[in-house]
């Protein structure tokens, strides 16, 4: 999996994966990027899944502790471009029940809640 990281407007964070977010390195280099930018004091991130090919279970499961490392830190995360096969799995799970998803990029990030956590005390 390749994982891009992008600031769209301060304090919104975009990270892009492409390819395959399978179990193993792929997931552990998510909840890590998640765990770092709670760090940074980073608490509105965006998914893209636009560019994502496969994801297994372990992958869905990398999603939701993303969502609760940022929800527990004040946080907000969003899910946006799910396709295909991906679209398909992450409905299966019903994880939108607790995860907002969008079309676009562009949809996640209009009306974002502001992060509630300072990063003193968030993480």
């Amino acid at each position: 999996m390749q994982l891009v990281k992008r600031v769209i407007e301060p304090g919104i964070v975009i990270l892009e994966l492409r390819g395959d977010l399978r179990m193993g390195a792929d997931c552990q280099r998510l909840t890590k990027e998640a765990e770092e930018l709670i760090r940074a004091g980073e608490r509105r991130v965006v998914l893209d899944l636009a560019p994502l090919d496969l994801i297994d279970s372990a992958g869905v499961g990398a999603i939701v502790a993303c969502f609760s490392f940022l929800k527990k830190a004040g946080g907000t995360l969003r899910v946006a471009g799910a396709r295909g096969m991906v679209a398909t799995v992450l409905r299966l799970t019903q994880i939108h029940r607790a995860i907002e998803f969008f079309p676009a990029v562009a949809d996640a990030a209009r009306d974002f809640p502001p992060g509630t956590a300072s990063p003193a005390t968030g993480g």
